[in-house]
């Protein structure tokens, strides 16, 4: 067994995979809804995955709320609401 100390990163994010697309150039792209509740696509730069999220160096800001359901049915300049994971959550249980 291997113990590689790969360091720390300043300026960088995780994002959950699921919010985390490719585009026809194969660059990352983001969906992110802005303070207006407006979508928003962004190009991002996602480095590599740990676990189950994108290490993301660029294209994102700390506070920026990132798109991870519903990304088949939301296109970007249309009005969408905010509803946090754990609000999800308590959704999908309650229909069980």
């Amino acid at each position: 067994t291997a113990l590689v100390d790969e360091g720390s990163r300043q300026n960088v994010l995780l994002v959950p995979q699921e919010g985390v697309t490719h585009n026809a150039q194969g660059k990352a792209t983001a969906l992110i809804l802005d303070k207006d509740d407006v979508v928003q696509l962004r190009e991002i730069e996602a480095s590599k995955a740990i676990g189950d999220q994108w290490v993301v160096t660029s294209g994102l800001q700390a506070g920026d709320r990132v798109i991870v359901s519903g990304l088949q049915r939301i296109r970007p300049g249309i009005k969408a609401r905010a509803i946090s994971s754990s609000q999800e959550n308590a959704s999908t249980e309650s229909k069980q």
